[in-house]
């Protein structure tokens, strides 16, 4: 459930609206003001990444 919980929040919640790929997906560009602006969300994303084990993170596929 906690892998379900991350992956949902870490897809549509936060990360892609601060993080958007470059040079065919091979490259990124953080987008950091608007993380310091939503502190508060990053905070919640970094505390449910921290509930994840290491063996549920292994099975997660690269994409993910």
């Amino acid at each position: 459930m906690q892998e379900l919980i991350v992956k949902a929040f870490f897809k549509q919640s936060f990360i892609d609206k601060k993080v958007t790929t470059t040079n065919g997906g091979k490259a990124s560009v953080v987008n950091y003001n608007g993380m310091k602006a939503d502190k508060s969300k990053l905070d919640s994303y970094m505390a449910a990444t921290s509930k994840v084990s290491q063996s549920e993170f292994d099975r997660w596929n690269k994409n993910e």
